[in-house]
């Protein structure tokens, strides 16, 4: 989309803009900047309203359903297991692709608007590669998007991901993508934890049980 926005506005007027290499390297400039904020702030403002009708199946990162899983023999309930909820998946999907679509929409309209400004921007920014149109082209099609997006898929992906876990959804995450091992250790030490901290609070109380008795006494 970046590039057809390009060409479209390199073409709109063509005694004021600037060739479809510079409105490239704009277009990706304004999406991996303005356009990451523009999309952040629209998702951010709809899981609020999310939030708000209790829709939460909706946020983005859930996508995922646990489901019992009981032994067919003894009919004992073991860890519950963790499948994918497609169409949960989908319509997440669609949302931020109409989030996208409406932050395209509204960066065209700005630059459509800054034009003869930003076309004489470019015109400036690359003078210096008038004769080196390889290294024009290099910079433009390949280190500035790499750089760019990098740091677009980045922010993005702190927004789109799951943040906040249940107790139950983190177990079952936790036995799903670590070692079994692991798991079984650390549950050992959680539990010896948790045994320790009861007996010092037993004690605790213990000791101070047998002094207030102790000073009825007197």
């Amino acid at each position: 989309m970046n590039l057809i926005l390009a060409i479209w506005l390199a073409k709109k007027e063509e005694e004021v803009s600037g060739d479809s290499c510079a409105w490239y390297f704009v277009t990706i400039i304004f999406d991996t900047t303005i356009g990451v904020l523009l999309s952040c702030m629209m998702l951010v403002g709809i899981e609020k309203n999310f939030d708000r009708f209790q829709l939460n199946k909706l946020k983005s990162g859930n996508y995922f359903k646990m489901v019992p899983n009981l032994d067919p023999a003894t009919c004992d309930e073991k860890p519950r297991l963790i499948f994918i909820d497609v169409w949960a998946w989908i319509v997440q999907l669609m949302i931020w692709l109409a989030i996208g679509l409406i932050a395209k929409a509204i960066l065209a309209g700005i630059q459509s608007v800054l034009e003869a400004p930003l076309t004489s921007l470019t015109d400036q920014l690359f003078s210096g590669l008038k004769y080196s149109p390889t290294l024009k082209l290099m910079i433009v099609t390949v280190i500035t998007p790499i750089i760019g997006n990098s740091f677009q898929f980045w922010i993005s992906d702190n927004f789109l991901k799951k943040n906040e876990f249940t107790d139950d959804e983190e177990y079952v995450l936790r036995g799903t993508f670590f070692d079994e091992d692991l798991i079984d250790e650390s549950a050992g030490k959680y539990s010896t934890n948790n045994s320790l901290n009861t007996s010092a609070t037993m004690t605790v109380e213990l000791g101070r049980t047998n002094a207030l008795q102790t000073s009825l006494k007197e």
